[in-house]
């Protein structure tokens, strides 16, 4: 007489590689990398292109497809034109 099949031992699935993904993308350490990068962006244009808000605005729009910054009460380009606005005028 055949024995039924038993499972052998507890199989688990394996993790969803976008979770994964997103616990590395929320890490604090990820924001601060993201805010030099788009800093470094800003002052590397000529001193021409970044002296009003409005050029600030359309780069920081431009930024935040660019960049996926971590969730936040503000939108992303309202944190990009916080981290752009000292830097906004200097020539």
């Amino acid at each position: 007489m055949a024995r039924p099949e038993q499972p052998r031992g507890l199989i688990l699935p394996l993790p969803d590689p976008l979770s994964l993904i997103h616990l590395v993308e929320t890490s604090p350490m990820l924001k601060s990398r993201i805010r030099r990068a788009v800093i470094r962006e800003w002052m590397a244009r000529a001193p021409e292109q970044r002296r009003s808000l409005q050029q600030a605005l359309a780069f920081a729009r431009d930024a935040s497809a660019r960049h996926r910054l971590p969730r936040s009460r503000q939108s992303p380009c309202g944190v990009i034109m916080q981290w752009l606005k000292p830097r906004t005028g200097r020539g």
